[in-house]
């Protein structure tokens, strides 16, 4: 009985130490529920923060890249070894390159320049000493040759550690456009004043002289030698007068009187004139034209039939009675992005055609649209071009002629220029000259607006 009571006792004990043990299981379980629980809000909380924190950093990394994206001017952002790191659009757009492809590559295998060494240029951009803007002649993968200004810094992060470059690069041919339209204008001023003083400080003594000289000549009529002598002064004073007039003509600003016109029929009206011409009798002119590529072009017909008239007058001086003249017409294709800025296209010094230099290539048999520029070149076999005056052809006063006054072509390039047209020069010394005048494709005109 009393070993029946001892077990009945470690019983009760084991059973009561197994309660207080359960209790003491359960309360520590609830304990841990509750951290748990506390811990779960504290990280639902920590969750929440993390993701506002990481939604503004996307939202600043996003703001970024639109900044960066929206930028005209091109930036690239290298590592310490100069490896291409960002890129933006307008890089691509300038370079030519796809920025896929261009991720950690050397800088220099992206940028080339025309005459510069850009090892030095990465050398004072790692010691941060170009901050102000260097000009280049940067080079990009279509081979366009693109006046440029490069400059560029150190990259530092938040704890003042170098951890890269930054480059910039502006596209500076806008700006030389301008500045060229600026030397211009100050020279059209400059002669706009010196034609003023001549009218005024030739002329009026000019018709006296004229005027005098014109009179001796009839009362001379017994003296035939003198008679001769004093015609040699009237001619002279009408020649210095043709001049002054011509200046005077140049100085003025064009007025465009806009319309549409046909290519070809004002082409060919102009080249009947001069081929009526008695003094040109000995002298046909040529034409490979196909009247299927005729078109409208939209502007001023009778500036339009000036430039004709001026460059196939250079044309006939040049061959000199002795040689050919040729008129083409044809259809290049949509103009090049270099291309857009300036009204003069130089090619190379050989007699071909080089369209392909500022001009995209037309597909075969395609039908020609707005974007297609319609060619028109007046070719001669004379003497060419000498290569120390080619730059300056278009410049006031610049003449190989020995009575020539210098302002033909230069007059031809102001009324391309206003119309937004394009002129080719190509020239061989002893071979000949070829002069291109582009003009944009077909434009629609309703009810009087130009589309």
């Amino acid at each position: 009985m009393n070993l029946r009571e001892n077990h009945v006792d470690q019983l009760a004990q084991a059973f009561s130490f197994f309660n207080s043990t359960t209790e003491k299981l359960t309360e520590a379980y609830n304990k841990l529920e509750e951290e748990v629980a506390r811990i779960n809000d504290e990280l639902e909380l920590k969750n929440i923060e993390l993701s506002q924190k990481i939604k503004e950093i996307d939202n600043i990394k996003s703001h970024l890249e639109n900044i960066l994206l929206s930028m005209t001017s091109a930036v690239i952002a290298t590592d310490l070894d100069f490896r291409t790191t960002v890129i933006n659009d307008a890089a691509a757009f300038l370079l030519k390159i796809n920025k896929a492809n261009c991720e950690y590559i050397n800088i220099r295998e992206i940028i080339r320049a025309e005459d510069t060494d850009l090892s030095d240029i990465m050398e004072l951009i790692k010691n941060d000493k170009l901050s102000a803007e260097t000009e280049i002649m940067l080079v990009n993968r279509e081979g366009d040759v693109i006046p440029s200004g490069i400059s560029g810094s150190t990259i530092i992060n938040s704890t003042g550690e170098k951890i890269g470059y930054i480059i910039l690069i502006h596209d500076l041919r806008q700006i030389k456009k301008l500045q060229e339209k600026a030397r211009r204008a100050d020279r059209l001023v400059a002669l706009g004043e010196m034609a003023a003083r001549v009218a005024h400080e030739i002329r009026n003594p000019l018709g006296g002289i004229e005027g005098f000289a014109s009179l001796l000549v009839r009362v001379l009529d017994r003296e035939p030698e003198n008679q001769r002598l004093a015609s040699y002064i009237v001619q002279g004073a009408k020649s210095v007068n043709h001049i002054v007039t011509s200046l005077l003509n140049y100085a003025k600003p064009i007025y465009l009187k806009k319309d549409c016109f046909s290519i070809q029929e004002a082409l060919f009206e102009v080249c009947e004139t001069i081929n009526n011409d008695q003094s040109k009798q000995n002298l046909k002119i040529a034409f490979e034209v196909n009247p299927e590529n005729d078109t409208q072009i939209y502007g001023d017909k009778i500036l339009f039939q000036q430039i004709l008239w001026n460059l196939l007058s250079n044309a006939f001086d040049s061959i000199n009675n002795s040689g050919r003249i040729i008129v083409n017409h044809k259809i290049s294709g949509q103009l090049r992005e270099q291309s857009f800025e300036s009204a003069l296209l130089y090619y190379q010094d050989k007699l071909q055609h080089c369209d392909s230099v500022y001009f995209h290539k037309r597909l075969p048999n395609s039908i020609p649209d707005a974007s297609c520029w319609h060619c028109i070149t007046i070719k001669d076999s004379g003497c060419g071009i000498p290569q120390m005056i080619r730059d300056q052809i278009f410049y006031p006063f610049c003449t190989t002629k020995e009575n020539g006054n210098g302002l033909g072509l230069s007059t031809v390039y102001k009324i391309i220029e206003e119309h937004g047209w394009k002129i080719g020069v190509n020239s061989e010394p002893g071979r000949g000259t070829w002069m291109s005048i582009y003009l944009p494709g077909y434009t629609q005109i309703q009810e009087g607006v130009v589309v």
